[in-house]
């Protein structure tokens, strides 16, 4: 771009310079040479920056690319799939382990009921002991009525009286085993009942609560898979955008080079006038006079007008459509981050973008309940587990009462037997013997109810603790930690969904700084063209100025024309050439295409 001080070196064309002073011709030519050879300085620098500037913006959409196929990748991996299909089956073990609950409450009532029963039974039969206690008292006194014929009786009654002692003994420890177990029943109860009080509004409403946001969930992952693919595509639209702007800014290049080839044909003109310098060099220009050579400068200066006119002509046209394209790529890049906005939500305070705030607390609830269920299970293992061994004492003590009443009623009947054979003497004593009869027969019902009471406690504890229980617990555990790997899985996603919308809220708005820099540095490029447009004019004046001779230098001139032609790059100089002398083109050059330029070519 041309300085300001360029700017006043050529302010107007060259109106007066008087023909035949071949030096001031040269000083003139030399000046515009000079601004031009600013300029190029100037535009090499200026579109080497916007250069830089649009290929880290091209960088930058490619970062933004890759980390949005990476997260559209990961909300559509099987590691995600598996993460919600996990909690979903959370949600089914909820209501299986609530259910599983509601069946344990029940066989601790069960339990409670049969306790309560036995504790009946037991003192129906420490009652029917304490009757037969008192029917031998009153044996022994008819016993002792009837002399040495009651010997045999009273052996009887004394054995009885031992197997009583015993028999209330045995009750006695049943009384208490069977109080601790009722003790451990109901505390099992009311730990259930508390559970239950304190989670049953989680339990009724947990499943359908999961349910419902994992159905949210996987609605929104599938979007916001949908939406990560279309940040990717336009990320990768921008960025093959930028690259045909970068391919475009390949004008700045043309236009130093043709500057530069122009500064290098003045500098040759001015040779030409001197015939001095290696262009003098057996060239037919020194033969000729010096009119003759400033009339080829003229030529020459006429073609460097031309050249110089076509550039700005091109350069304009060429940013013209720069800034259009560039225009629709700001636009375009603020889509990309107005895209993220209204996809997947603005974030909160806390910088979390919601992905998980519909399942969070239903999840922190759930492993609360978890929590619970495991307490309840080992709470209820260690109760199972002693109820378990008081049962195990009870049955021994119902059996030793069992054997007592067995022995009781055996030396009831022999008793009974004894009394008869005492004739009208033993009908009292009869009397007794067959009221303990009586007695045992019903303490042996009660006994045997006691022992099938017992067998179902037995059957019933069971079936809450030991394996049952421990399976119970493992389960719980294993229902944990799907929980916590699944939502573990989630939250991972959820944070490379915080950073992929952080990088572009915060990439997205730097390419379109970037993108709206390179619009507003690209307005210099209006000093370019002025500045090439009064080079032009300046070129155009000193052409106008030279004398109108005749055609005796016409060899000079194709030889000053083939030489301007070899340094020539690109088809636009020498179409321009060909319009004064398109025989002096080299024939190579014209039939040479040139090397297709690619995006590659420029980055890397």
């Amino acid at each position: 771009m041309a300085s300001s001080s360029a700017a006043a070196v050529i302010e107007s064309p060259t109106a007066s310079i008087a023909p035949p002073d071949g030096s001031k011709v040269s000083a003139e030519i030399l000046r515009i040479a000079n601004a031009v050879k600013t300029t190029a300085q100037q535009t090499e620098g200026s579109f080497l920056e916007v250069g830089e500037r649009l290929t880290s913006s091209v960088e930058i959409l490619e970062r933004l690319t890759t980390l949005f196929d990476t997260l559209q990748r990961e909300l559509d991996s099987p590691e995600m799939q598996s993460a919600t299909e996990g909690l979903a089956r959370v949600a089914q073990q909820v209501s299986v382990l609530s259910g599983m609950q509601r069946d344990e409450r029940t066989v601790l009532q069960q339990l409670s009921k049969i306790a309560v029963s036995l504790r009946r039974r037991i003192d129906e039969i420490y009652r029917e002991v304490r009757t037969i206690g008192v029917l031998t008292i009153n044996a022994k006194i008819s016993a002792s009525s009837v002399g040495a014929a009651g010997a045999d009786f009273l052996t009887y009654i004394v054995e009885i009286g031992q197997s009583l002692k015993v028999a209330e003994t045995n009750l006695g420890h049943f009384r208490s085993a069977l109080a601790q177990v009722s003790a451990h029943l109901e505390a099992a109860s009311a730990s259930e009942a508390e559970f239950g009080s304190r989670h049953a509004e989680t339990i009724a409403i947990i499943p359908d609560q999961l349910a419902q946001s994992l159905d949210l969930i996987t609605e929104r992952r599938q979007a916001t898979a949908e939406a990560a693919g279309r940040v990717s595509v336009q990320s990768q639209a921008v960025s093959a955008g930028i690259g045909r702007v970068i391919m475009a800014l390949q004008v700045g290049d043309a236009t130093r080079q043709r500057m530069e080839h122009a500064q290098e044909a003045a500098e040759f003109l001015t040779e030409i006038l001197g015939a001095v310098g290696p262009a003098a060099a057996d060239e037919p220009w020194t033969h000729v006079s010096g009119e003759d050579r400033l009339n080829l400068a003229g030529a020459g200066c006429a073609l460097q007008a031309a050249q110089l006119a076509d550039t700005a002509d091109e350069l304009k046209s060429e940013i013209k459509a720069v800034h259009k394209t560039l225009a629709q790529l700001s636009t375009d890049a603020r889509e990309i981050v107005s895209l993220g906005t209204r996809i997947f939500g603005v974030s909160d305070p806390r910088g979390h973008h919601g992905f998980l705030d519909e399942l969070e607390s239903n999840v922190d609830a759930t492993r609360n309940l978890f929590g619970g269920f495991h307490e309840a299970s080992l709470s209820a293992d260690q109760t199972i587990g002693s109820v378990l061994d008081l049962v195990t004492r009870l049955s021994e003590h119902i059996a030793s009462v069992r054997a007592v009443e067995a022995d009781i009623r055996i030396m009831g009947v022999n008793s009974t037997l004894k009394s008869h054979r005492l004739g009208t003497v033993g009908a009292a004593l009869g009397v007794v013997a067959e009221e303990i009869t009586k007695s045992s027969a019903h303490t042996a019902s009660e006994a045997k109810a006691a022992t099938a009471d017992v067998d179902e406690i037995v059957v019933a504890a069971r079936s809450l603790g030991g394996k049952e229980q421990a399976s119970r617990v493992t389960e719980i555990t294993a229902v944990t930690e799907l929980m916590t790997s699944s939502t573990k899985r989630l939250r991972g996603v959820a944070a490379s969904l915080t950073d992929a919308l952080d990088a572009l809220a915060r990439d997205g708005r730097t390419v379109t700084d970037l993108i709206d820099d390179t619009a507003a540095s690209l307005k210099l490029t209006v000093q370019i063209d002025a500045s090439l447009r009064r080079s032009a004019e300046a070129f155009d004046a000193v052409a106008s100025s030279m004398p109108r001779g005749p055609m005796a230098y016409a060899e000079a001139r194709d030889q000053m024309f083939r030489q301007m032609a070899k340094r020539y790059t690109m088809a636009r100089e020498r179409e321009i050439h060909a319009r004064f002398a398109p025989d002096t083109l080299p024939v190579a050059a014209v039939s040479t295409p040139a090397a297709e330029t690619t995006v590659d070519d420029l980055l890397f």
